[in-house]
């Protein structure tokens, strides 16, 4: 999946690149525009099927600056598929030039917002067919570096 973000004034930092707590929600953008495509955003997700997918890893490397009014590309993938949850591998690219500017991922598991205290869960086969079809769509990552 690739989604396409243009960086505004209140993004960026003293330095006049993007302040690094942006990737985050650049990320979550992406995360819920990909999930609403196929018709489970987190406002089905929570409201219809009291299922949230909460964060319990994220990780990043900065490569390169992302200035004022770029244009950037968010390419994301869906690994580690489980009932339970899944991975979003990620790289940010700068769109005009091609340079990684930023990757990394997030782990995302189910949980049953019913329960206090809040407790994981398996999805249901619909959301289940949704996330495998997520997973066949999701875009090869090939600027990243080898780990």
């Amino acid at each position: 999946m690739i989604y396409l973000h243009q960086t505004t004034f209140d993004e960026m930092d003293f330095a006049q690149i993007a302040f690094f707590g942006r990737l985050n929600y650049w990320l979550e953008h992406a995360t819920t525009a990909w999930l609403m495509k196929h018709g489970i955003g987190f406002a089905v997700l929570s409201g219809q099927y009291k299922i949230g997918l909460a964060i319990v890893r994220a990780e990043a490397s900065y490569r390169a600056p992302i200035e004022l009014e770029m244009t950037i590309e968010i390419r994301m993938a869906m690994t580690d598929l489980t009932r339970r949850g899944f991975t979003t591998p990620f790289e940010v690219v700068r769109q005009a030039d091609g340079v990684l500017a930023a990757y990394g991922s997030i782990t995302r598991r189910a949980i049953d917002l019913t329960q206090r205290p809040v407790r994981g869960r398996e999805v249901p086969d619909d959301i289940w067919a949704k996330f495998l079809a997520m997973q066949a769509e999701s875009t090869p990552l090939t600027l990243r570096p080898a780990e």
